[in-house]
């Protein structure tokens, strides 16, 4: 994918410096210079329009006002490499999300190296790294990055058992690329972002109002760690049936938990009723063919419309499939046919269903064998398939 950051795209100028015969066509520029990253953008998306036709450029912009996000990614800023700037990112990626932009992120680990307050000098820390690619695995636009005088900042500098923490999550981040890449189409209908405050979901939650925790999508909420030394932490469930994510254990919201958080994971939960489209992982998009699409299912009540296209066409062909979940004891998984011109390659549909276990199952009207791990597959033609299961 053709790409270029722009980072000093801010207009950088001081009082003493007159700029009253600097015009952007009837306006003197001090009346429209908060618009001037927008008008860049756009230039160099023209740019990559006339040169490179038909591909989808990545444009990224430090800066930005309203329009930005049509043509650009954003991150925020130059920060420093402290469990503070950490906690900020959250707080600050939520509150652009709900702005009406969102393809945001942060600079993992943190940029700047020397501050104008305390702490003056600020180093990542192993622990510090480990936490903080666990969350930002989860930003819309995701990349570590460091000045030149900072330590390195690449998750093999940090010791074995961080390399491992952040490979981890960098395969769970690329796993759930068809899921993050659905939300982004839903924001395009809707203006839904991203992350999510949870007050977004729960508006009449009191509870709810809060920057600790988010929402990544309508169905995963995931609680960051942001304390140095800290194992376990508090985390508010919403109304309704929670699935820990990690060990697919059922618990009941609408109060506060005690989550642990050990170095190696921090607290995710499914919401009841999720669709969580999943691939392989791979060590970048377009390494292997993607040879399967896996839906991870949760016992409740949701819908999912997922979105596929080629990923690299500027008005690329695209296929949307609606996906919904009924039921806890027994659970309809129904995988509606694909709209669209877009066709995938060959590859195998699973419906991974997590938080129960059947005694029967019926794929299609067939019965099927009802395997450990719950996962049903067959040749993804497109077309609607059905899924029923009967309880223990």
């Amino acid at each position: 994918t053709p790409n270029l950051s722009a980072g000093l795209n801010l207009p950088a100028y001081f009082k003493r410096i007159c700029t009253d015969d600097v015009r952007l066509g009837e306006h003197p520029f001090r009346c429209v210079k908060n618009y001037y990253p927008v008008w860049q953008a756009q230039a160099t998306w023209r740019a990559f329009e006339k040169f490179l036709p038909g591909k989808r450029p990545f444009i990224l912009s430090r800066s930005g006002w309203a329009g930005i996000q049509k043509y650009a990614a954003v991150w925020t800023g130059d920060n420093y490499s402290t469990w503070d700037h950490l906690k900020l990112s959250v707080e600050m990626i939520l509150s652009i999300g709900i702005s009406g932009i969102p393809f945001v992120g942060a600079d993992i680990g943190g940029f700047t190296v020397l501050g104008t307050r305390r702490p003056f000098l600020t180093r990542c820390s192993p622990e510090l790294f480990a936490r903080w690619i666990q969350v930002g695995v989860f930003y819309p636009f995701c990349r570590t990055h460091t000045s030149k005088p900072a330590r390195h900042h690449e998750p093999w500098c940090f010791g074995k058992r961080v390399e491992r923490i952040a490979r981890d999550f960098i395969r769970l981040r690329y796993s759930l690329l068809p899921y993050l890449y659905s939300l982004f189409w839903e924001h395009t209908r809707n203006g839904m972002p991203i992350l999510r405050p949870l007050f977004l979901h729960w508006p009449e939650q009191e509870e709810c109002y809060r920057e600790d925790e988010f929402m990544f999508g309508p169905f995963l909420l995931v609680a960051p760690v942001f304390k140095k030394g800290q194992r376990r932490r508090e985390v508010y469930l919403p109304p309704g049936s929670w699935y820990d994510f990690w060990s697919a254990e059922k618990m009941e919201g609408g109060k506060t938990i005690v989550a642990e958080a050990p170095l190696e994971r921090i607290p995710i939960f499914a919401r009841a009723g999720a669709i969580i489209p999943t691939w392989p992982p791979m060590n970048y998009v377009g390494e292997k063919p993607v040879d399967e699409l896996v839906l991870q299912v949760y016992p409740g009540e949701g819908e999912f419309e997922l979105y596929e296209d080629d990923g690299e066409s500027l008005r690329s062909e695209f296929s949307l499939r609606k996906i919904s979940v009924e039921g806890e004891r027994g659970l309809l998984v129904r995988v509606g046919k694909a709209r669209g011109g877009y066709r995938w390659g060959e590859r195998k549909l699973t419906v991974w269903v997590k938080g129960m276990h059947a005694e029967k199952a019926k794929l299609d009207g067939k019965v099927v064998e009802v395997g450990r791990e719950m996962r049903f597959s067959i040749p993804d033609d497109g077309e609607e398939h059905v899924l029923e299961l009967k309880s223990c």
